[in-house]
């Protein structure tokens, strides 16, 4: 989901907020591209697996949520996953033994929505953009 490569599932959040040598505005770029890129491979595919395991926080989860919802849309065989975590997430294959089984849940982050958590995370980006702006 995030297109930045790391060992500490916390450092996405550092990524996406530009603690990790990268400006905001341009890490969202950067997933809005890898979403676009993912959602263009499901024509190609015969199964659509999702396996990115539970976020460490708000703002990659709605990332999360965001691609599910995405690929709900585009996609319209059955999402498969190699298991379910807490609040319904796909379980990421390194964490567990893989064995396919549909998925058709909407995972949520802390009882809350996508529709909430992108509320939240609107106004956490125009809050830490507000500086940047000349």
């Amino acid at each position: 989901v995030i297109p930045y490569r790391a060992t500490n599932p916390k450092d996405m959040d550092l990524w996406m907020t530009g603690e990790k040598g990268i400006t905001p505005s341009l890490a969202q770029a950067f997933v809005s591209a890898n979403m676009a890129a993912i959602i263009d491979e499901t024509t190609r595919v015969d199964r659509v697996i999702v396996a990115w395991g539970k976020p460490q926080s708000d703002f990659v989860a709605w990332q999360c949520m965001h691609l599910l919802s995405m690929l709900k849309e585009a996609y319209k065989g059955v999402l498969w996953t190699v298991g379910l975590l807490t609040e319904n997430w796909p379980a990421h294959p390194l964490r567990r033994a893989c064995l396919l089984e549909p998925y058709r849940v909407l995972p949520t982050w802390k009882g809350k929505t996508m529709e909430e958590i992108q509320a939240a995370n609107i106004k956490y980006l125009a809050k830490i953009t507000e500086g940047n702006l000349a």
